[in-house]
């Protein structure tokens, strides 16, 4: 996946040129249910929401961040690597993908191995 830092990259340089002196922003980050691959992205798995469906929080440093993103049972459609833990993927195995929008996010094409999620308690009434 490949997500495209320089518009973001741009504000932070405008907004540090106009407020000089200002100590630079910190990230809060929880410790819990956090981890991280070699592509430098941080993802939390906040709750579940459904029976299918899980929240997500989904950090890439400096290029972006989505807090209890939405993500759906299914299966993968190609071959890639599990979000959380960089496990090799292949066509036809069972994942958590990001539900669609429009436009597309910066994670869309991201899976996390659905066997990552079973030990998740149910947190939804039925």
């Amino acid at each position: 996946m490949h997500c495209d830092s320089h518009g973001w990259l741009t504000i932070v340089r405008q907004l540090s040129e106009r407020s000089p002196g200002l100590p630079e922003p910190a990230l809060e980050r929880s410790s819990a249910c956090v981890l991280s691959h070699p592509g430098h992205v941080d993802v939390k798995l906040v709750e579940r929401l459904t029976s299918r469906t899980v929240a997500i929080t989904w950090h890439e440093p400096g290029v972006c961040h989505y807090v209890e993103q939405t993500w759906i049972e299914g299966v993968s459609r190609v071959s890639g690597k599990c979000a959380m833990t960089g496990k090799v993927l292949r066509r036809g195995d069972p994942v958590y993908r990001p539900r669609p929008t429009n436009p597309p996010l910066h994670n869309a094409a991201a899976m996390i191995a659905a066997e990552q999620i079973l030990g998740l308690p149910n947190t939804w009434s039925e």
